[in-house]
């Protein structure tokens, strides 16, 4: 189903309000303004606040989208390559190497340079694309290795793997109307319980991204499938906010308790 753009939020909408993501917004940037002294301190330390920093404003992207679209949340496609469909409305970023990674089996940074094209995650086709970067949204297809992603969508610490990918963050796969957890328009903010627990994007390891979405259960049990920052995995939530956690609650997160902090319809 296509939405327009223009469409505003349900007058009977009880969630999250516009002021509520521009207050996020804010909070974000004085958080930046706090911490950018103790930038240099250490490259790991600045990059793992660049990351988070990316992260929240990609997570913003999301809700400003989502209030402009009738609080419907952008989701990951289904796989690799459903969302090379360019007429998909709600796609966060497409592509990825897909079946070309093997479960438990590390590709080398040569076969991610060679493969380049191919291994590329298009964020410049997905749908939060403007909300993140001002740019507009890319309608070509997606096969000739367009190099046009923003650096948002990066993290400094992920190496060529993740500079071929393009796109290191990945949504919470559960969005997505197809895994039967939400209705046909997929998440909608406004009746998603303690968006504040919600996650709505994490970072995988770029070995493990098939494409840009996450599904719990994915890795689990091992911080490697992870990110690991110096700050800790980072996770954004669905009220807007990033925090870095430990190894050992991403693994209860994404094993013990999935609906808690996965599942957009339950408590």
């Amino acid at each position: 189903m296509n939405i327009s753009p223009t469409e505003s939020k349900p007058a009977n909408a009880s969630g999250l309000t516009r002021l509520d993501v521009v207050t996020a917004m804010g909070s974000v940037a004085l958080l930046l303004v706090c911490f950018l002294p103790w930038a240099g301190q250490t490259s790991t330390t600045s990059n793992s606040i660049l990351c988070r920093s990316n992260m929240g404003r990609l997570s913003l992207a999301c809700l400003v989208y989502a209030y402009d679209n009738e609080l419907c949340l952008p989701w990951a496609p289904s796989d690799n390559m459903s969302g090379r469909n360019l007429a998909t409305p709600q796609v966060f970023a497409p592509g990825g190497p897909g079946t070309n990674l093997v479960v438990g089996t590390e590709i080398s940074d040569s076969n991610y340079a060679t493969n380049a094209d191919l291994y590329a995650i298009h964020s410049e086709s997905g749908s939060i694309y403007w909300y993140a970067t001002g740019n507009r949204k890319s309608y070509f297809p997606l096969w000739t290795g367009y190099k046009r992603s923003s650096t948002i969508y990066r993290c400094p610490d992920t190496g060529i793997k993740g500079e071929i990918l393009r796109v290191n963050y990945s949504i919470n796969r559960w969005t997505h109307p197809g895994f039967g957890k939400v209705g046909p328009l997929g998440a909608v903010l406004d009746v998603v319980p303690n968006p504040n627990e919600k996650v709505l994007l994490t970072q995988l390891a770029p070995w493990v991204m098939a494409d840009a979405g996450f599904t719990p259960g994915e890795g689990a049990g091992t911080n490697t499938a992870f990110q690991l920052h110096d700050t800790g995995i980072p996770f954004a939530f669905m009220d807007g906010h990033v925090e870095g956690v430990s190894g050992a609650k991403a693994w209860r997160m994404t094993t013990n308790e999935t609906d808690r902090y996965f599942h957009p319809a339950r408590r």
